[in-house]
């Protein structure tokens, strides 16, 4: 999986803003909006930064975790800010520490170990502390189902393909989909753990969720 993620690091955020027709930062805005500012934040499956400039100003150390040692380098090369520490680990390996905020973004479907993430994050996020995801679910309706296939095998792969030159990587993250779980469950499954929504958003497979640990 970190091969795939260093194979398109270069292109990846050209490739999200065309597949999304700019929504994405929209999304993004959506997810950080109203979300109070505190000192520690970490960001997990950080990528190349693309969710810095909302978190920027708003924390006093942001901790940006990702295992692609590319994705990072771009990331640092456009925010070589000293609030920003880049970590090259696996989200499973590194939460030891506490913080106020956790950022997973598009994140959650690709680590192979979702329960140890959850379980640190239960861990080591404050009481009263965010955590802030967005990601594509599995489908939870055949329409749901429809559509992202169609999507996926006639606009991202082919283009993702056209773009970075690499059509395992978006193969990947349409299966990656559906081994994931569905919206409504994951926030059954994270609310089990001492969390309460506060905000829940979804459209087809798309959902953004705030949450605030109790």
């Amino acid at each position: 999986m970190k091969d795939f993620f260093n194979d398109i690091s270069e292109k990846y955020d050209l490739v999200n803003d065309i597949i999304t027709f700019g929504l994405i930062r929209v999304f993004r805005r959506m997810l950080f909006s109203d979300v109070p500012k505190a000192k520690v934040c970490i960001e997990l499956a950080a990528g190349t930064g693309s969710n810095l400039p909302y978190l920027l100003g708003n924390y006093e150390t942001i901790y940006c975790v990702d295992p692609s040692d590319q994705m990072l380098a771009k990331l640092t090369k456009k925010f070589n800010h000293e609030v920003v520490i880049p970590v090259c680990k696996q989200a499973e390996e590194f939460l030891n520490l506490k913080a106020d905020c956790v950022v997973v973004s598009f994140g959650f479907r690709n680590f192979y170990d979702r329960q140890k993430v959850l379980e640190n994050i239960t861990r080591y996020l404050e009481p009263g502390g965010y955590l802030l995801v967005m990601d594509v679910f599995k489908p939870k309706s055949i329409i749901d189902e429809f559509f992202l296939k169609t999507f996926f095998s006639f606009f991202c792969i082919p283009l993702g393909w056209l773009i970075t030159g690499s059509r395992e990587s978006y193969e990947y993250f349409f299966q990656s989909i559906f081994s994931f779980v569905t919206y409504n469950k994951f926030i059954e499954d994270i609310e089990k753990l001492g969390f309460k929504t506060l905000y829940a958003w979804s459209f087809l497979s798309l959902g953004i969720l705030k949450l605030v640990k109790k």
